[in-house]
């Protein structure tokens, strides 16, 4: 949701290459899907240590919370509040990893896949919400106010991976240099 518009804009600049297809990938057999050549690069946050793949840093990233409620949370507070969270699928689950480390656990009353569906509910039953920073700047939810992290979670770093057999290949060197372009135009966290 943040990279996708500036590399659609990046892409789309002087003449015609077709489209771009954003698709859900599986962590576990992502390598495959890359050396099969069902889709040429992936965006991940906690990439597979898999022979074969190259990866490259893209941004790092950090956190906010988005409350219906225009004061921050103490980290009482934001441990109480009904939340909706994305689940695993999405690659990254060190928030509640990162809490269950320091013996705390935040009240999840639903998990959904994706987080334009948590934007959306969080909207809808008036839930707490945590986001990557440049998501929860870039979301407007009317009502909602984004607010720091009552608690410093680690953050963690996109990668971009491809399958090292195309690293010299003219296509892919030219797609991966637009997502590493298109990256460096986010705003900073």
């Amino acid at each position: 949701m943040t990279l996708g518009p500036k590399l659609i804009q990046s892409f789309h600049q002087g003449e015609d290459h077709g489209e771009i297809e954003f698709v859900a990938y599986d962590r576990g057999t992502v390598f495959k899907s890359l050396e099969m050549g069902e889709f040429d690069l992936a965006v991940a946050v906690d990439p597979p240590s898999t022979p074969g793949l190259r990866n490259r840093k893209l941004y790092n990233e950090s956190f906010v919370c988005f409350t219906p409620r225009k004061a921050a949370p103490t980290l009482a507070e934001y441990l109480k509040l009904p939340q909706i969270s994305t689940t695993a699928h999405t690659g990254y689950s060190g928030i509640d990893s990162y809490l269950d480390s320091k013996n705390l656990k935040r009240k999840i009353v639903a998990r959904v896949p994706y987080f334009v569906a948590a934007l959306h509910l969080a909207k809808e039953a008036r839930l707490t919400l945590t986001l990557p920073k440049r998501l929860g700047l870039q979301a407007k939810i009317p009502g909602f106010y984004a607010h720091p992290m009552p608690i410093e979670i680690p953050g963690f770093s996109a990668q971009l991976i491809w399958d090292e057999r195309f690293q010299n290949d003219e296509t892919n060197v030219w797609l991966r240099q637009l997502v590493i372009k298109a990256s460096g135009s986010l705003p900073s966290t």
